[in-house]
């Protein structure tokens, strides 16, 4: 218990879990982000990775972002910097703001694109004006 409030995150992966296999994206995600987590549940990069697809195709800006995540830095899956460009652009292209900084982030080490300091400075200005920190923090180092 914390301040008060009971946390059962089983009761709360139970709930989500219902509601992922009716097909809610929401819970998809969040179930997602349990198994990725080992939040109420066992720690399982497959069940994470199934249920963050099935968030990803149904439009899923986040859930597509999360995977791309996957494929970049090889977690539970083999590195590949061009499933993760892949995914990372399909979330761009819904206006997520961390995609749009990860994606810079890949053109502007040339991870499975072409090198392309322009391309990536877009992006990350793009991602700043969204209010992604990080983007903001990579348009300083490079201009300092």
């Amino acid at each position: 218990m914390k301040y008060g409030i009971i946390q059962d995150f089983a009761q709360e992966v139970a709930q989500y879990k219902d509601l992922a296999e009716q097909g809610n994206e929401l819970a998809q995600f969040k179930l997602g982000e349990c198994y990725k987590n080992g939040r109420g549940v066992e720690q399982d990069y497959a069940k994470a990775i199934y249920w963050l697809t099935r968030a990803a195709d149904g439009g899923s800006s986040t859930a597509q972002c999360e995977l791309g995540l996957f494929y970049y830095f090889g977690t539970a899956v083999a590195q590949d910097y061009t499933k993760a460009v892949q995914w990372f652009t399909k979330a761009v292209g819904e206006g997520n703001a961390q995609a749009r900084y990860q994606l810079g982030e890949c053109y502007y080490n040339g991870h499975g694109v072409d090198k392309d300091i322009d391309k990536a400075v877009v992006l990350w200005k793009r991602a700043a004006e969204q209010g992604n920190i990080e983007a903001e923090q990579a348009l300083q180092d490079i201009t300092n």
